[in-house]
């Protein structure tokens, strides 16, 4: 389930994992976490439709296994991952499409 805030960014723990959501930043959650959420934060968030983008230049959300769910804009799209600008380093870096939300 994917979801983001709807006027302000709001940061929510999920699985002991702090998730930063933000308007205009889709983040992927599974059906359950979603649910929970939605009930918890009714009139804050909302479900967004649709795949992830592979659009240079639109945000996608990634789990990386050292930092939690990431967003950050998608660079360079190539055969076996994604060029996306890392949120917390601010540099580039290429990441499997497999970790893609």
């Amino acid at each position: 389930m994917t979801l983001e805030t709807i006027e302000r960014p709001l940061a929510v723990k999920i699985d002991g994992r702090l998730v930063h959501l933000r308007p205009g930043t889709p983040v992927e959650f599974t059906d359950d976490q979603g649910l929970k959420l939605l009930a918890k934060a009714q009139g804050r968030i909302r479900v967004v439709s649709g795949q992830a983008s592979m659009i240079v230049g639109e945000t996608i959300t990634w789990d990386s296994p050292l930092f939690g769910l990431l967003s950050g804009p998608v660079l360079t799209v190539l055969d076996g991952g994604i060029t996306v600008m890392h949120p917390l380093s601010e540099e580039p870096c290429t990441i499997p499409r497999g970790w893609v939300r």
